[in-house]
């Protein structure tokens, strides 16, 4: 499910002040289990309106984070406040409506932004080229080890890409998590049985905990947690 909600600038200010104080709340929050990112857009033509979209595996999840009380998160809030009107639009479940433009065969590649200077990733990489096959051939792998900002530009954290796998759609859409690792067994016709199962409601919760946990203990393990 997505919540959105509106942000006006008031005169005197400016986004980039509130996008600070957005990301940084932003970066805790998505901590809680459930949480699949947050997006920040500006308006076209108007730069002191914004639409924030926050995105979580359930309603139930966003709630559940709503009522732990983080006293830095709130602290962060406070401190925008005087300076923003905030005009919530609702919460929203995912599209059960879906259009997209046809897909050309140069069109069709997704890019992996994955850590390179892990050697178990890069044994990952091997054995789904290996599955995948001719698929392969629509996958291109990005390593992220020195490109903080291009990762930035995407509106990916670099702290972030290092703890979960992103990957970015045919149409430019960037995957985080779970999301992402179906995304990339889906090309593999081997792995599309895994994609599905790992995109089951009752499952994801576990196994994002599961693989948090084994990604957190091998940055721990080579000194590179962020």
């Amino acid at each position: 499910m997505k919540f959105m909600f509106e942000v006006h600038v008031r005169e005197g200010h400016t986004a980039e002040e509130y996008a600070d104080a957005w990301v940084r709340a932003s970066r805790i929050i998505q901590q809680a289990p459930g949480a699949r990112g947050t997006e920040l857009h500006r308006k076209i033509g108007d730069p002191n309106t914004l639409i924030a979209i926050a995105s979580w595996e359930s309603k139930e999840q966003r709630d559940a984070m709503e009522n732990q009380h983080n006293p830095e998160v709130a602290a962060i809030i406070r401190s925008a406040a005087p300076f923003v009107e905030i005009r919530p639009i609702g919460e929203f479940a995912d599209p059960e409506w879906v259009v997209m433009p046809p897909m050309t065969e140069s069109g069709n590649i997704i890019r992996v932004f994955y850590d390179g200077a892990c050697p178990s990733c890069r044994r990952d990489r091997r054995q789904y080229e290996r599955l995948a096959g001719g698929a392969a051939d629509q996958v291109e792998w990005v390593d992220i080890t020195g490109r903080d900002e291009e990762l930035k530009a995407k509106g990916i954290d670099p702290k972030a890409a290092l703890q979960e796998l992103h990957v970015e759609d045919q149409y430019g859409v960037v995957h985080s998590e779970l999301d992402a690792y179906a995304l990339l067994m889906s090309r593999a016709p081997l792995l599309k049985p895994l994609a599905w199962l790992i995109s089951l409601p009752l499952v994801r919760p576990l196994l994002s905990r599961l693989y948090h946990r084994m990604v957190e203990r091998r940055l721990e393990r080579t000194g590179r947690m962020p």
